[in-house]
């Protein structure tokens, strides 16, 4: 059986139940000890745990006491508290009340067989002395009763048991509904002020099991009801005067610890098993126990703090009353000396009346002197009492600082462990967030250079394709020029091999101050075709037309122009013009001739087309065309001037 009280109900297995018997007559003596000790730790349990994990509910019900965020003492099971549920179990079944009703007026039984009556003869003397310890301060009874009903399918301990502390379950956790609104059960149960519980069994009798709403489902065996009355003080509403009661040895001896420690042995050696088990906790485990030693930690500080409070308030409460008495002394010296300044002029005056005629100056002197040596015994009784006033004042502030140093030495060691304990498990938290961090970018790291390698080989299968396109394109200003590839030209059979003129002597060229063109050239065809003559070459200013020469059968440069060059006709009509280079070289002075033949030619058709259009053929556009020529005769390996001839 658990000793704690969690949320959650217990399954019975009557396979595995070697408990004791319970016998038709009910449970002995010994097993309701048992069954008391058992009882009294699920209620500590019950009232541990809902301080510690639900804190509003503990504070909504003690909000009023001064036991806000003030952990509970422990409840406790004596012969005090035993003597208490023996008179309530015999009262009950006196007066034949059911497991339905609670042992009270209403129940149909007098006044002084209540529980409320018994508790309160049970601890008069108790009360009595309490009340005239605090004298001025009001100390509050704190008394109530909880009532559940107890069977058993199986008649042994075991199944007792698990059938109580399920209905406890039902009885204290079922009714926290919400912090404003809280069964009558549960509060009772989490009232701070409360120190003992006396547990009562009542064997119920046939007619009570029978009775409509009993509760009792089987009742072949014995069923039970099981009252729980919890006593204790409030002093003033003050939780340290409280707790301090309930400290004390005023509640009896307990019956239930051999009970405790019987139930622990027998789990230790039930629960023992060779080999190391290793648990790994999850981060909300950390995290919830991280919070709960936290909250600890807190309300031992605040617990500590109160009594360092309660210290100061005490020290500064003595140096107030040693600054009273000191000032009443004062006042009191004060008033002496008056008093025997008044005396002294009246037995001057009535030592002048009775000597008639007196030397007054003597007698004023005398009189002075009496003066001065009363203000002198004076100022000796006030150095006195100001010399005593502060040895007494230093002596205090050394105890009660004394006494503050012992106090703040005995607190503050038992929260260094907890601090301790929560460093650790702090860095044991983010030793586990670094490990995880590091295993992520690992991975990502892995993930990262296999997507990089995926796109390099991809990048560069495409750069490969498109150099492959690129190779025979040459770039001309805004021209691009397609040159055949090797394998093209390999392939063409039927494509004579052209071959462009080149000059004999580069210097020759060079030194002719003007272009050296090349022969006309003529287009070679097929032997199907006829070749076609090359019309003369007319570059025009603004000419929009394009014009493109495309060829099957031969495997010349093709030249692509933003500027189209055309040739006029006569019929108005432009034509393309594509040229190859002859397979033969011309001599230069052929050239030469060409070139002004050609001028002729231009020069005519211009003057026949002046009508038509408004341009006019500027000689320099020969010169970039020549230019253009120049850069693809390079390119195949021939070269000539480039210098311009100016007319």
């Amino acid at each position: 059986m658990p000793l704690d009280f969690q949320p959650g109900l217990l399954s019975y297995d009557a396979k595995n139940d070697h408990s004791e018997k319970v016998s038709a007559d009910g449970l002995t003596a010994a097993q309701v000890q048992v069954l008391r000790a058992l009882s009294l730790s699920w209620e500590n349990g019950f009232r541990n745990n809902v301080f510690q994990n639900y804190r509003e509910f503990y504070n909504a019900v003690n909000k009023n006491d001064s036991f806000v965020n003030v952990a509970p003492v422990d409840l406790v099971s004596t012969d005090f508290t035993d003597n208490i549920a023996n008179q309530v179990v015999a009262n009950r079944t006196k007066y034949n009340v059911n497991n339905n009703s609670h042992t009270v007026k209403d129940s149909g039984m007098p006044t002084e067989a209540t529980y409320s009556s018994i508790i309160n003869n049970a601890t008069q003397n108790l009360q009595k002395s309490l009340t005239s310890e605090f004298n001025g301060k009001t100390v509050y009874t704190d008394v109530n009763e909880n009532l559940t009903t107890m069977q058993a399918g199986t008649p042994t301990l075991l199944n007792y048991a698990i059938n109580l502390y399920n209905s406890m379950q039902g009885m204290y956790y079922g009714e926290l509904v919400n912090p404003t609104h809280i069964g009558g059960h549960a509060v009772n149960l989490l009232r701070a002020g409360v120190r003992t519980v006396g547990i009562g069994f009542q064997k119920l009798t046939d007619e009570m099991t029978a009775k409509n709403g009993s509760g009792v489902s089987d009742r072949k065996n014995p069923s039970y009801a099981v009252t729980f009355d919890h006593v204790g003080f409030n002093i003033d509403h003050d939780a340290n005067l409280t707790k301090e009661v309930q400290n004390r040895n005023v509640w009896g001896t307990s019956t239930v610890d051999a009970q405790l420690n019987a139930i622990k042995t027998a789990q230790y050696h039930v629960n023992k098993v060779p080999g190391t088990k290793t648990v790994t906790p999850t981060a909300t485990d950390v995290q919830k126990a991280t919070a709960s030693e936290q909250q600890k930690l807190a309300d031992v500080k605040a617990q500590a703090q109160q009594s360092l409070d309660a210290l100061a308030s005490a020290h500064q409460a003595n140096l107030n009353k040693l600054e009273q008495q000191y000032n009443d002394a004062k006042a009191q010296v004060k008033a002496n000396y008056d008093a025997a300044v008044t005396k002294a002029a009246s037995v001057r005056d009535a030592a002048l009346k009775a000597t008639g005629a007196v030397d007054l100056q003597a007698y004023k002197a005398q009189l002075d002197s009496a003066y001065q040596n009363l203000v002198k015994a004076d100022q000796v009784a006030a150095q006195k009492l100001a010399t005593d006033r502060d040895a007494k004042i230093a002596n205090i502030k050394k105890t009660e600082n004394a006494k503050l140093d012992a106090k703040i030495n005995e607190l503050v060691p038992s929260i260094d462990p907890q601090i301790k304990q929560l460093q650790d498990q702090h860095q044991a938290v983010i030793a586990h967030g670094d490990a995880v961090l590091a295993e992520l970018k690992a991975e990502n790291k892995a993930a990262y250079n296999k997507l990089a390698e995926q796109f390099n080989v991809q990048l560069a299968a495409i750069q490969q394709r498109e150099d492959a396109k690129r190779a025979n394109e040459v770039r001309l200003a805004n021209n691009t020029v397609v040159l055949p590839s090797a394998v093209e030209a390999a392939n063409d059979g039927n494509v004579d091999t052209v071959a462009f003129p080149t000059a004999t002597n580069r210097l020759q060229a060079e030194t002719t101050g003007r272009i050296q063109p090349v022969s006309a050239p003529s287009i070679v065809k097929t032997a199907t075709q006829t070749p076609i003559a090359v019309a003369p070459v007319v570059t025009t200013g603004n000419h929009s037309a394009e014009n493109t020469v495309k060829s099957n059968e031969s495997s010349a440069p093709v030249v692509t122009q933003t500027a189209a060059v055309a040739a006029a006709t006569n019929s108005g009509t432009q034509t393309p013009v594509a040229s190859t280079a002859d397979n033969k070289a011309t001599k230069a002075d052929n050239n030469e001739k060409s070139v002004v033949k050609a001028d002729t030619v231009a020069k005519k058709q211009a003057s026949a087309k002046k009508s038509e259009s408004s341009q006019k053929v500027n000689q320099s556009s020969m010169s970039i065309v020549a230019l253009a020529a120049t850069a693809l005769l390079g390119t195949l390996g021939i070269t000539y001037s480039s210098k311009k001839r100016h007319n």
